[in-house]
């Protein structure tokens, strides 16, 4: 038969106290290995934890409404993207003092840091990026007040319904064609050609002029100009060029309109003697 258990003598500070059964002449020891491994781990396991930290926060806008799809970047640590909520969970490696950056397109980069500590939540609120947009609809607003009050747009609706004669380049044909010199714009126009003058151009007329069955021929003619409202040419001289070139920039032209005969000129304008031609130019800044 066993012997009755027996507790071994009282432990000193540091000791540990175990119960010892004998069974016959051998003590029963429990395996105080195996329990100080595990207890180890589990030391080891919360300076793991202890070392590193686990931030979570929400991205807004001014208006506090979530902001998905902002990425959420830290250096060492793998980036992270806010969900539709806004929401976003970012593990950190350390717990030192920190800083993030946070992207998101239509809004300005925001960073943020932290103080070393543990976990933290945080809320982000990112501020619009400034559109040009509203920029663009001013100007082309300014355009079309300058176009109507010149009487630009009623004689396009014209050309449009059949009852005027004239040729027009528009805002979106100066846009379109991206060109460097006035004169470019009047490339491939109908009775407009270029006649080159040392590194310059002058726009001139060149009409048909019937003599005969066989002897039609072209003739080239000065054209009179007008820029937003006023006469170029020298009244003085029936047969000077203007150099348009060198008085405007195409992209300071709000519109223009070419009229090849003069019986169909609009009342207000008038051609000059000599003239086969009449090109009005408007400016962005108003006629």
């Amino acid at each position: 038969m066993p012997s009755s258990p027996k507790w071994g003598h009282s432990p000193k500070w540091g000791q540990t106290l175990f119960r010892v059964f004998k069974m016959g002449s051998d003590p029963i020891v429990p395996n105080c290995f195996v329990c100080g491994l595990w207890m180890g781990l589990a030391v080891v396991s919360g300076l793991e934890t202890q070392g590193r930290r686990v931030v979570q926060g929400v991205v807004v806008d001014t208006a506090e409404q979530p902001i998905g799809g902002a990425t959420i970047e830290l250096r060492g640590a793998e980036a992270v993207s806010s969900d539709d909520s806004g929401r976003f969970r970012l593990i950190v490696p350390h717990g030192d003092r920190v800083t993030f950056d946070i992207r998101r397109v239509g809004f300005l980069p925001s960073r943020f840091g932290l103080q070393a500590g543990g976990d933290t939540s945080i809320t982000v609120v990112m501020l619009p990026s400034v559109q040009a947009l509203p920029k663009v609809e001013v100007k082309a607003r300014e355009t079309d007040r300058t176009l109507d009050v010149t009487g630009f747009n009623e004689r396009l609706l014209e050309a449009k319904q059949g009852t005027n004669a004239g040729i027009f380049i528009t805002p979106a044909d100066i846009e379109r064609r991206l060109a460097t010199r006035v004169t470019q714009m009047f490339d491939a126009m109908p009775g407009v050609i270029c006649v080159h003058a040392g590194s310059g151009c002058m726009l001139v007329g060149n009409h048909l002029v019937p003599s005969g069955a066989r002897d039609n021929h072209f003739v080239n003619c000065n054209i009179t100009f007008y820029l937003d409202g006023q006469r170029l040419n020298p009244l003085r001289s029936t047969n000077a060029e203007v150099d348009i070139d060198t008085m405007v920039l195409p992209q300071d032209i709000a519109g223009i309109e070419y009229y090849r005969s003069g019986s169909r000129i609009p009342p207000k304008f008038s051609l000059l003697n000599g003239s086969c031609g009449l090109v009005l130019l408007w400016t962005k800044r108003g006629g």
